[in-house]
């Protein structure tokens, strides 16, 4: 039986997988620029869902947005969608998440949740379908949008292997994750030198993985998730606008042949 609720989530769950904590004496000084991309969602190599990413900040104030919609196949046909945002702070050189947000929606059914974090009191508040929760706040927990702001600084840093603590409606858990070499990656931008990282699971039945383009940045270009003998779930990027300028293609990748 297909989940539905999985599909409208898996863009947004695919961005919680490959995040990671930074320590904050690791974090570059510059204040990050805003950015949009819009990405393309494959299941088994058939287009499915897109996916549109907005981050803006103005002053020490930062909003990133992710919106998800169906546009072909079963996900088109049962109006699957799924939205997150994300707000917070840039204080000395750092994220500081404020507040989160999680919607989806699939075959007219709404699922979601909310994390509000009070930093005075040390505690995160998160709303969900079960009831409300309150858990330990400490400086590096995150939820799943800071946390993808905050993983471009960590590869930026150049640091090796990294474990992140990450808020789930109504608990916080612990991952580990790797990054590889650099690699050159055929993209719908051109040819990108692209950083993998992956997570490190305890079971091997399933895998997570996204490529960071060292160019852009650090910005997500591909992420991928699937479970072994299961669906495989890829996000390719198809247009981005860095900075208020619409990036130009970049030449492709020499052909090995």
């Amino acid at each position: 039986m297909i989940n539905l609720t999985a599909i409208a989530e898996c863009p947004v769950r695919w961005l919680v997988g490959l995040l990671a904590l930074v320590p904050a004496a690791t974090l570059s000084a510059a204040t990050p620029a805003p950015y949009e991309a819009v990405y393309e969602v494959f299941i088994k190599d058939k287009l499915s869902m897109e996916t549109r990413i907005v981050f803006s900040i103005t002053g020490d104030r930062w909003r990133l947005e992710s919106d998800t919609e169906g546009v072909k196949g079963l996900a088109s046909f049962l109006r699957v969608s799924s939205r997150e945002v994300g707000t917070g702070t840039w204080q000395e050189d750092r994220f500081i998440p404020e507040t989160f947000l999680h919607a989806a929606r699939a075959a007219g059914q709404d699922r979601g949740w909310s994390a509000d974090f009070d930093w005075q009191s040390g505690q995160v508040m998160t709303r969900h379908e079960e009831g409300e929760s309150v858990l330990p706040l400490s400086a590096d927990t995150w939820d799943p949008v800071s946390l993808g702001l905050v993983l471009r600084q960590r590869l930026q840093a150049g640091d090796g292997d990294w474990e992140m603590f990450v808020v789930d409606e109504d608990e916080i858990d612990a991952h580990r994750y790797q990054p590889t070499e650099s690699e050159p990656l055929q993209t719908r931008l051109g040819c990108l030198e692209v950083v993998r990282v992956d997570r490190i699971r305890e079971k091997k039945t399933r895998y997570s993985s996204g490529w960071y383009a060292r160019d852009l940045d650090f910005i997500p270009v591909r992420l991928q998730h699937g479970k072994q003998g299961g669906r495989e779930f890829n996000m390719h990027i198809r247009e981005l606008v860095y900075d208020g300028q619409p990036m130009a293609a970049f030449s492709d990748c020499p052909d090995t042949d």
